[in-house]
C-alpha cells in the first residue's frame, strides 16, 4: 500500500511523527533554498545538531529529513549533489555528525549518468539508522 501526498516536506512535515519506513528512495532538488525560521528547537529531526543545514542548500535537510523517517532498521538511498562532500561551514558539521554516529553506509560516484543528466556527476549516498559499526571500513 502506499499513500502520495502534496507538501512542504521541510516547513510543514506529514505525520513524520506516526509514520516511519523501511525504505526510502529520494531525489530530492540539488541545492534548493528552504526557509529554516519554520524549524523550532523540538523538531527531532534537528535537534541532535548544533547547526542547521544553510538557507540557500537544503541537500543536508532533506537527508536528515529522511533519516529521521527511518525505522531502526530502515535504509535510505538519496541522489544528492557531488558538492554536498566538500562544502563546508554548517554542512561540514554536519558530515561530521553523520560520520561520528556512523550513518553513512555508502558514498558511490556514478559517472555514467553523465551523458542524460547535463554530464554532470551524481552521488548516491545510502544512510541507515542502524549503525554500521560491525563492517568494515570502507
Amino acid at each position: 500500500d502506499y499513500n502520495l501526498t502534496l507538501g512542504d516536506t521541510l516547513a510543514k512535515p506529514i505525520s513524520i511523527y506516526e509514520n516511519k519506513f523501511d525504505i526510502i528512495l529520494s531525489n530530492p532538488p540539488f541545492r534548493t533554498k528552504w526557509d529554516s525560521s519554520s524549524i523550532s528547537n523540538e523538531d527531532k529531526r534537528f535537534n541532535e545538531l548544533s547547526t542547521l543545514p544553510p538557507q540557500d542548500k537544503a541537500d543536508y535537510a532533506f537527508i536528515l529529513h529522511s533519516l529521521y523517517t527511518l525505522n531502526e532498521n530502515g535504509v535510505a538511498a538519496i541522489v544528492v549533489s557531488p558538492g554536498i562532500l566538500n562544502r563546508g561551514h554548517e554542512e561540514k558539521l554536519i558530515r561530521e555528525y553523520l560520520v561520528k554516529k556512523n550513518l553513512i553506509d555508502t558514498i558511490k560516484q556514478d559517472k555514467t549518468i553523465k551523458k542524460t543528466i547535463k554530464k554532470a556527476i551524481k552521488n548516491a549516498q545510502a544512510f541507515s539508522n542502524q549503525p554500521w559499526a560491525k563492517k568494515e571500513k570502507r
